[in-house]
């Protein structure tokens, strides 16, 4: 499959400021590869970004913890998450 380039795509996206593009190239990674920790983790990433509701915010959430289930010793799906908990806990506190 193409599961590389739209990987590579996603995060191009994602510098240039189209999460929305990145998070379909991050999807279209995981109708591939369900697996795919990298795309789990940056969609997650990307869609935390882009939530406007607690729904879309657990369905950040749930990428984000599916990469660190099946894969839990990698610091980068840590991290990743972990940052995700941080930007909600700040945006809460500029409430």
């Amino acid at each position: 499959g193409n599961r590389g380039v739209f990987l590579e795509r996603g995060r191009r996206r994602e510098e240039l400021g189209d999460t929305a593009g990145a998070v379909s190239d991050y999807t279209a990674v995981l109708e591939q590869e369900p697996g795919n920790c990298w795309a789990l983790s940056w969609r997650g990433a990307t869609r935390g970004l882009l939530a406007k509701g607690a729904a879309e915010l657990a369905a950040a959430f749930a990428d984000a913890d599916a990469a660190v289930r099946l894969e839990p010793g990698v610091a980068t799906w840590l991290c990743n998450r972990g940052s995700m908990r941080l930007r909600c806990q700040l945006d809460l506190a500029l409430v």
